[in-house]
């Protein structure tokens, strides 16, 4: 299964549907690295698509009524000069049954659990509200009343407005994916305007209620005069450039972040044998385990080893003064229990993983006083 990406929602909902994500909690079971992880993720889609949301040339509110839904898009492929982070941009855009697919399950994504609602504003000023969008569906290819329409609910304000012929078109928000193809919309999907904000900009739908022409349609003398792109273009490609650099620097932050994640869980296990060996060498000298029961003593590390705090359970078994008498018995042989530096080495560790705050000197101090026979 594929690690979840931002589609347009708020921040927070992403980070908590990421953190509950079965893929992102088996790769990345622990929390503190998991949202480390989803912030990672949002933060990088959303740099990329701010430089992709795009406020479209706008168009006209037909009528006396006020509608109970608008033409967010209209139907075919389009040139249009729209306006990417406050600059014109020279777009080609195809919009299809599969554009209000698409503008439908952000708009879900965006309004699930009813914590926020999509609205348009007054002339994209991220304000107050001129109406509340309930939700987007495909129309057909009429070139008036198809398309993508937006279902609204109209503000007072946004009533007034219109009502009071203070506003005429509407002019959508949209983002676009890698490929430049529409893939749904925001938080704001659009506003009330009057006017394009560039004066070169084409209306689809002309004052007078013509609609803008596509390629298909144009007759040789208009495909003469169509204007030639801006030399927008390449710093159009150079943004998108941009954008695909920073999120290949943030899968490599990711990748970075499994590594350590991984040796992170990697020196943890080998803490926690080493934990688990010393405690099994801890019972042997108690008295608890045989000396040369190899089976059982590799029986209890395993057992430490994926639970520590089966050491209660250890702690619990019988003292046999029989065994303890082996452990002496090697002490009297050689003068010291067959112990290594290793065993001194587990026995600090342990300590050490006990009290976190301390330092291994610390550690290797207190075990010298703690566990004599050790170091004798």
């Amino acid at each position: 299964m594929p690690l979840p990406t931002p589609n347009g929602e708020p921040k927070e909902e992403f980070i908590t549907s990421c953190m509950i994500n079965e893929t992102m909690k088996t790769e990345f079971p622990d929390e503190k690295q998991r949202y480390a992880v989803c912030l990672s993720t949002y933060s990088a889609k959303r740099a990329y698509n701010t430089d992709d949301i795009i406020h479209a040339i706008s168009s006209q509110i037909l009528g006396d009524d006020l509608p109970e839904d608008i033409q967010y898009l209209p139907p075919g492929e389009h040139d249009i000069t729209a306006t990417k982070n406050n600059k014109p941009a020279e777009l080609t855009l195809t919009v299809t049954a599969q554009t209000a697919e698409n503008l439908q399950k952000s708009f879900d994504k965006i309004t699930a659990g009813d914590r926020e609602q999509i609205f348009i504003d007054f002339n994209h000023d991220d304000k107050e509200a001129s109406g509340w969008v309930t939700g987007f569906y495909w129309a057909g290819n009429d070139p008036e009343t198809g398309g993508v329409r937006a279902k609204v609910e109209w503000t007072s304000q946004g009533k007034q407005a219109l009502e009071g012929r203070n506003y005429r078109k509407f002019s959508p928000t949209f983002t676009l994916n890698g490929k430049g193809e529409i893939d749904g919309t925001t938080l704001n999907a659009g506003g009330l305007v009057n006017r394009p904000a560039f004066k070169d900009i084409t209306p689809i739908v002309a004052s007078d209620g013509d609609y803008h022409k596509t390629e298909s349609q144009m007759t040789e003398e208009e495909k003469d005069k169509k204007p030639i792109a801006s030399q927008e273009e390449e710093p159009k490609k150079k943004d998108e450039t941009s954008a695909t650099d920073k999120l290949a620097e943030k899968d490599e932050e990711i990748k970075s972040l499994k590594a350590k994640i991984k040796a992170m869980d990697d020196e943890k296990k080998k803490e926690q044998e080493v934990a688990a060996e010393s405690t099994v060498d801890q019972a042997v000298k108690d008295g608890r385990i045989a000396p040369k029961d190899e089976k059982v003593k590799a029986k209890w590390a395993s057992i430490l080893r994926n639970d520590p705090s089966a050491v209660e359970l250890l702690n619990a078994l019988p003292v046999n003064p029989a065994f303890q008498r082996v452990v002496q018995a090697k002490r009297d042989e050689s003068g010291t229990i067959a112990t290594t530096e290793e065993a001194q080495m587990r026995a600090a560790k342990e300590y050490q993983a006990r009290n976190g705050n301390c330092s291994f000197e610390q550690a290797w101090n207190a075990t010298r006083y703690d566990s004599p026979q050790l170091f004798n």
